[in-house]
């Protein structure tokens, strides 16, 4: 008799504590579910946190330009530009997207040569930007490293070069870019001006500074002009796709902004972009530097949003 009670007390242990088991599992699951249910509506929330920004750019500067396989002479004139720019803003990463369209009327750099004709330059740009923050100093002063990806193209027209009327170039890139953040304020302040009487408010702002370098390029240009045969009327003209080696292909870009903020989370951006292409396989070879003075508007897209303030500082709610 007591061998059968022992037997039937472990059992019911046996059972009891598969059952326990059993249970905890379940309950180990229900709380893995309830976290990553946790977890994913923090991230949503984090993403519409974010701040949007829309910007529309208007520039105007200079353009030089060395394009070898038409001419050895440099040429520069004035350029106008006119894009739109995507950015979103997080707590520690800006992400930009930017499209350009520039065109520049260039002639003969030195006025004492008389040959040669005006020509067109049209440079579309597609431009996206990822930068992480990895630094302050004191909350002050802010730095952002990270990678870009550009596609740059130049159209050098002519129709007065007949067969090479039309010279293009295709440059791609991935690169490098850091960049600078210094936020200032001005403070509210009264005053008279010829018996006027003044009175602004607290204003925000930020300095900037943005430089890359390409780390990885891919170009696209013929090989030479657009020579056609005469004798048979065909073109001889060929592609010339590679991949650019150091010493190859040059291209610098950067980029000082200063951010003002106007009210009701919309900025106004003023900056001075330079940049600086140098691509020169044997014969050749292409050169061109642009100088942009340019004047951005910059609406906030999620203005309902408790969202960061990008132009006074990056790390606060």
């Amino acid at each position: 008799m007591k061998k059968k009670t022992l037997i039937l007390f472990l059992i019911i242990i046996v059972f009891v504590t598969a059952n326990a088991q059993t249970v905890n599992k379940d309950s180990v699951k229900i709380a893995k579910k309830e976290t990553k249910k946790i977890k994913k509506a923090e991230k949503k929330a984090s993403r519409k946190a974010r701040n949007r920004y829309l910007l529309i750019n208007f520039a105007r500067g200079i353009s030089k330009m060395k394009e070898q396989t038409v001419s050895p002479l440099l040429y520069k004139g004035g350029n106008t530009s006119f894009g739109f720019s995507y950015l979103r803003l997080e707590k520690r990463k800006i992400n930009y997207y930017d499209f350009n369209l520039s065109t520049a009327s260039l002639d003969l750099a030195n006025k004492d040569i008389t040959q040669g004709s005006p020509s067109i330059l049209y440079k579309p740009s597609l431009n996206f930007y990822s930068l992480y923050g990895i630094a302050d100093i004191h909350d002050k002063v802010f730095f952002y490293f990270g990678w870009h990806l550009f596609n740059n193209s130049l159209l050098y027209v002519n129709s007065k070069y007949m067969n090479s009327a039309l010279v293009f170039s295709f440059f791609s890139e991935t690169g490098v870019t850091g960049r600078i953040d210094l936020p200032f304020s001005w403070k509210a302040k009264t005053g008279k001006f010829l018996f006027i009487k003044t009175n602004r408010k607290d204003r925000k702002l930020r300095l900037s500074w943005m430089f890359g370098l390409p780390v990885f390029s891919h170009v696209l240009r013929p090989e030479y002009a657009g020579i056609t045969n005469f004798v048979d009327g065909k073109s001889s003209l060929s592609i010339n796709p590679g991949f650019a080696i150091a010493g190859q292909y040059i291209y610098f870009d950067s980029k000082l902004e200063l951010l003002y903020e106007l009210g009701n989370y919309n900025l106004l951006k003023l900056s001075y972009n330079w940049d600086f292409l140098h691509y020169s396989p044997d014969y050749n070879k292409v050169q061109a530097a642009n100088h942009y003075f340019n004047l951005s508007f910059v609406i906030k897209l999620n203005k309902h949003q408790k969202s960061i303030n990008y132009v006074k500082e990056v790390k606060n709610d």
